[in-house]
């Protein structure tokens, strides 16, 4: 089960999937606008819909082909369309290309990883978060250099409601976008629009997950700050 602020998806031992919740922006892939609040057949998706992928109310599918679909809120350009149309049908993403590989969401906004090790971002950026060092909306991807300044490459990134952090190659963690509530833990309200290394995620801290504005990290021995 994979879910995004207000709605769900199940994957079957058929392959098929099921959805259910909030419907207002056909987050559910159902060719329509209303809520359910039991699972309903999504048939759109079809069995070669490998795996979703959830932002707060749009979603990714990744196809067999090696291709993705997206759907549901765009506003913000969150749905990697070139357009800031909702959609409430799965629709194909040409603009990701068949090289990549992940995609990571945050509420409004997202990343993709390119199987050459390179990021790519887009949707909403007004407090950074797409690591740009702008804070302009992007409708469609986007390469982020700032992810390999230095020549570190971030191998893993989580997202927020507005803030990421990544995970560096060699160890170690970097913060960016929003930081009203010290989500990003460079310290209060230090916002920034570039990853910037976060020393009190210092030593064995391997795995940080993020909610809308909070954020925790297990270090090596099991100890959740």
């Amino acid at each position: 089960i994979v879910c995004g602020y207000n709605h769900c998806f199940g994957s079957k031992a058929s392959g098929d999937w099921v959805s259910w919740g909030f419907n207002f922006n056909g987050q559910l892939a159902l060719a329509s606008y209303v809520q359910q609040n039991t699972p309903q057949d999504v048939t759109l998706l079809g069995t070669d819909t490998r795996r979703i992928v959830c932002g707060g109310h749009h979603c990714f599918g990744s196809k067999a082909s090696g291709g993705w679909v997206s759907w549901g809120r765009n506003d913000y350009g969150q749905l990697a369309l070139g357009s800031t149309a909702q959609q409430n049908t799965p629709q194909d993403v040409p603009l990701l290309g068949t090289d990549t590989r992940r995609i990571v969401c945050g509420g409004h906004h997202c990343f993709g990883l390119k199987a050459s090790g390179g990021w790519v971002s887009w949707g909403r950026n007004d407090y950074g978060q797409l690591a740009l060092g702008s804070n302009t909306n992007k409708n469609a991807p986007e390469h982020a250099p700032l992810l390999t300044m230095l020549g570190i490459d971030m191998v893993r990134i989580v997202c927020g409601e507005y803030h990421c952090f990544g995970y560096k190659a060699g160890g170690g963690w970097r913060a960016w976008g929003r930081n009203h509530a010290g989500q990003v833990a460079l310290g209060p309200s230090v916002e920034s629009w570039e990853p910037r290394d976060v020393p009190l995620l210092h030593g064995q801290t391997k795995q940080v997950s993020c909610a809308k504005h909070a954020c925790l990290g297990l270090r090596g021995y099991l100890e959740w700050l």
